[in-house]
């Protein structure tokens, strides 16, 4: 695991906390309750399950508690080597679909800064992202299904004249409507985008607002950048508008090594949109 997993962390808390002195006066005490319960019931089936009940309560408790502390202490350590400050938990402003999708957006584990560290550059906010949405499941009933990213958002205000909307993510190979996906570009109002790259087209979905100037659109998609995206470990999607660019990747990572190649790939991102932005303002002439 290159720099650290969140995972193998875990396991060290775990390990640490489980023979806590508050884990140890709560199985006795809960073996305690149920064998007052099984004497007045007169159950010995109360003497043999209660007690394994109380101690995988324990236990489930204990890795939950281990898995935020251990994700908080990660995070908390790996935000100062990408040039960014650890700030826990956050929101961020539903300007693009990915923002916007769901019932219920979730922001964790936030880290904050320049997009360029000491170089500077847009305020970058990196972090767990999760969108919810809410389903009928059978009788009435309802279920809740989530959408784990990991994301980077940066502000690029001069953008907003420029990029109206534009939308590339990973091609989803197998999806069923309504089940474990959520199509949220299909509230986008945007068009089907086609490179004449087969090797793109195979690995990613680009979309951009109807509006969208399709010479900007194509500056920007530039040959390196095509092939940039394509060769990339992780396949990284991002959307632009409003001002906003998020950069994203399914599920939430929690490996450093590809952490920091995840937050390589939004400043090359960052670089390659406020490059296109700055050529379209120079070519646009001045009032």
């Amino acid at each position: 695991m290159d720099g650290g997993d969140v995972n193998a962390t875990r396991w060290s808390y775990f390990r640490r906390g489980l023979p806590s002195r508050f884990n140890v006066y709560a199985l006795l005490l809960g073996v305690a309750v149920c064998l007052a319960i099984a004497a007045l019931a007169q159950s010995p089936t109360i003497v043999l399950v209660g007690p394994a009940v109380v101690a995988a309560i324990l236990v489930i408790s204990t890795w939950q508690s281990a898995g935020a502390d251990a994700a908080t202490d990660f995070f908390r350590t790996l935000a100062p080597e990408l040039g960014l400050e650890y700030v826990a938990g956050g929101a961020l402003p539903p300007l693009t679909p990915l923002l916007s999708a769901g019932d219920s957006q979730e922001l964790e584990h936030v880290m904050e800064g320049p997009l360029f560290g000491a170089q500077g550059g847009p305020l970058c906010t990196l972090g767990h992202y999760e969108f919810k949405t809410i389903q009928p499941s059978g009788e009435g009933g309802q279920r809740t299904i989530a959408h784990p990213f990991t994301i980077a958002a940066v502000e690029i205000d001069e953008a907003l004249p420029v990029f109206h909307g534009v939308y590339l993510r990973r091609r989803p190979r197998i999806h069923i409507p309504g089940f474990l996906w959520d199509d949220w570009l299909a509230r986008a109002h945007a068009e089907q985008v086609d490179l004449e790259s087969s090797g793109f087209e195979e690995l990613y979905e680009l979309r951009a607002a109807r509006d969208q100037d399709r010479t900007v659109l194509h500056e920007l998609f530039s040959p390196s950048f095509i092939v940039w995206l394509t060769e990339h470990p992780l396949r990284p999607g991002f959307e632009c508008k409003a001002g906003e660019l998020v950069v994203f990747i399914p599920e939430h990572e929690g490996n450093a090594g590809r952490l920091r190649l995840f937050h390589e790939a939004a400043r090359e991102v960052g670089r390659r949109v406020i490059a296109a932005v700055d050529a379209a303002r120079s070519a646009t002439p001045a009032a």
